[in-house]
């Protein structure tokens, strides 16, 4: 009986989810591909030393890492959430912890982008509340057993 109520009313707000998490990860690609693109692109330039251009390509590589790595784990939580497996709800909590550190590194670091800080750091705590919501949202659906 309780499995054919939940057959019937599945929650509208996954198709929000999966919308904003796919709006996200176009995003993340757009920063990606320039990142690889046009930062590299100034790293062959002369006016770095070896020594900074080493350290220009680590940060790119981690940076890019970091980005891939998040993007899949939002994509996947979010098309799994869309589908009503348990396994979303853990991915998206994922989320919301990388988020959570991501925020915490920028805040200790500085959000120190030409002159952008206010901006960045704006952007980072609506995009971590964000997360956050999310990952309620997907807790809530996990307890209220429409996840498998």
């Amino acid at each position: 009986m309780e499995e054919q109520q939940i057959k019937k009313k599945k929650p509208k707000g996954r198709i929000v989810v999966l919308i904003y998490q796919s709006y996200g990860v176009l995003m993340v690609s757009i920063g990606l591909i320039y990142n690889l693109l046009i930062r590299l692109d100034l790293v062959s330039t002369e006016m770095f030393s070896q020594a900074q251009l080493e350290q220009i390509k680590t940060a790119s590589l981690i940076w890019l890492f970091f980005g891939l790595v998040a993007m899949l784990i939002r994509l996947i939580g979010a098309i799994l959430l869309f589908m009503l497996r348990k396994a979303g709800f853990i991915l998206l909590a994922m989320d919301a912890v990388i988020q959570s550190i991501s925020l915490a590194v920028g805040i200790v670091r500085g959000f120190n982008a030409a002159g952008m800080e206010k901006l960045f750091s704006i952007g980072a705590v609506i995009v971590w509340g964000i997360a956050i919501a999310i990952a309620i949202y997907s807790w809530r659906l996990y307890s209220k057993g429409f996840l498998k």
